[in-house]
């Protein structure tokens, strides 16, 4: 493997810092609404202050580098990813039909269908669900849940499922009886397609619609990392690794489960967030907060103990 002070030697080389600072800027102007301004990229690459390179110049263009390869999904996007994961829904049930004219066939297909939110109700399933009912012009009987009932068609909709394990638990605890059951999600990994799926024949059977299907080409330290397919780099690819389980580390600080994960829960690797909320699976150098850590990108944990409530330095229990 490629020392640390030879990975710095071709950083140094061949990462211009102020060309990825424009194309950054460029990006979140053109596809990101503005998202991240260069002040603010500034104040974050202050978190990288030469404890792991010799020089702190260093750190901060691999830090762009990684920037500049990010992928940050605006509620336009959002909205798009939701008429697409309806389009690709139907596209999946009119190859059943047989015999009925389209327009008999959509209405067949929405009048047995029900449509509920992945999770509680005040989690990123339900929220989805409310863009996705807009988007489609959809009924409102098409979100009624009648108990009891037994559905021709069940669709569990959510915005990210990485290993599926989650999402599984959630539908299986929900037990709405249905005779197909699908997930619908704006993003998903192929190992959460396979874990939801299980085996066809099983009752637990769960076939999975994305509109964006992650592959191991978008972690960050993948054998097959895109991000480092540019033959000039790779082979500080494990260096950058190690840099960002270091900085990792000091991001997660304090952040319960998290600690252990330096590169995102379950050795995430992935550079993605949402308007709303950046998943734990992301680079926590990205999101992390810890000994004063400046994120780039906001992540709002889920808080599964309600045992007191701090507002303005005043707990409320």
């Amino acid at each position: 493997m490629i020392s640390r002070e030879a990975a710095e030697q071709s950083i140094e080389r061949h990462l211009d810092a102020d060309r990825l600072r424009k194309i950054i800027i460029n990006t979140s102007i053109v596809a990101w609404g503005n998202k991240i301004s260069d002040a603010q990229v500034e104040k974050w690459l202050l978190n990288f202050n030469g404890r792991f390179f010799k020089r702190v110049e260093n750190e901060r263009r691999l830090a762009l580098w990684l920037l500049a390869h990010f992928s940050y999904y605006t509620q336009e996007n959002i909205r798009v990813l939701c008429r697409n994961l309806f389009y690709q829904y139907l596209h999946e049930k009119l190859s059943d039909q047989k015999g009925e004219d389209l327009t008999s066939a959509l209405n067949n297909i929405l009048k047995n269908t029900l449509f509920v939110g992945l999770g509680n109700d005040s989690e990123s399933g339900n929220n989805i669900l409310y863009h996705f009912r807009q988007e489609n012009q959809l009924a409102k009987t098409s979100f009624e849940i009648h108990q009891g009932k037994n559905y021709e068609n069940l669709v569990y909709i959510d915005d990210v499922t990485i290993s599926g394990s989650q999402a599984l638990d959630y539908i299986k605890s929900r037990n709405i009886k249905a005779q197909n059951t699908y997930a619908a999600m704006l993003i998903a990994t192929n190992d959460a397609i396979r874990a939801l799926a299980g085996k066809p024949e099983s009752p637990t059977h769960i076939k999975t619609i994305s509109g964006m299907i992650l592959d191991e080409r978008e972690k960050a330290f993948s054998p097959s990392a895109y991000i480092f397919s540019d033959k000039r780099i790779t082979e500080i690819k494990p260096i950058a690794e190690e840099f960002c389980r270091f900085y990792g580390r000091i991001a997660v600080a304090g952040w319960d489960y998290m600690e252990k994960y330096p590169l995102g829960y379950d050795n995430g690797q992935y550079m993605i967030s949402l308007e709303y909320n950046t998943p734990d699976n992301t680079l926590p150098v990205f999101w992390g907060t810890g000994n004063g850590w400046n994120p780039l990108f906001i992540r709002y944990p889920k808080i599964y103990s309600g045992k007191e409530y701090q507002l303005d330095d005043r707990k409320y229990y």
